[in-house]
């Protein structure tokens, strides 16, 4: 069953959108607004559930082009807003070997090109 956001999940997406206006951040502010997380363990992405009555992008499935960059245990990792369907889906926060982690404290943002993202995504 799907539980309150927490303060910090709430806190790095507001941040990623604020620095991407355009590219649906309205939209995702919007469903940000109601929306509630799946319970989740250390190793695994934060999983959105938002209202099916919530707005959604127009462009469905896309990385949001912000993402955050920090570090955990001394290894460099990058967190990513994936949306499908255009809703909020996931909060990625993984290294370089797409091992996952929780959110660091020490967060930058930063606009990536999202077919960059996604192609280097892809080639895993």
């Amino acid at each position: 069953d799907p539980i309150p956001l927490e303060p910090r999940v709430r806190e790095v997406v507001e941040a990623m959108l604020s620095e991407g206006d355009g590219w649906g951040a309205d939209e995702l502010r919007a469903q940000l607004a109601t929306a509630q997380q799946f319970a989740l363990g250390e190793d695994e992405p934060v999983t959105f559930e938002v209202q099916p009555d919530a707005p959604r992008t127009l462009v469905s499935d896309y990385e949001f082009p912000v993402v955050g960059r920090g570090t955990v245990d001394g290894r460099e990792v990058i967190v990513r807003l994936v949306i499908e369907d255009g809703i909020l889906t996931l909060l990625e926060c993984a290294d370089d070997e797409w091992k996952a982690h929780l959110l660091p404290d020490d967060l930058r943002f930063g606009v990536e090109n999202p077919a960059t993202a996604s192609e280097e995504r892809d080639d895993d």
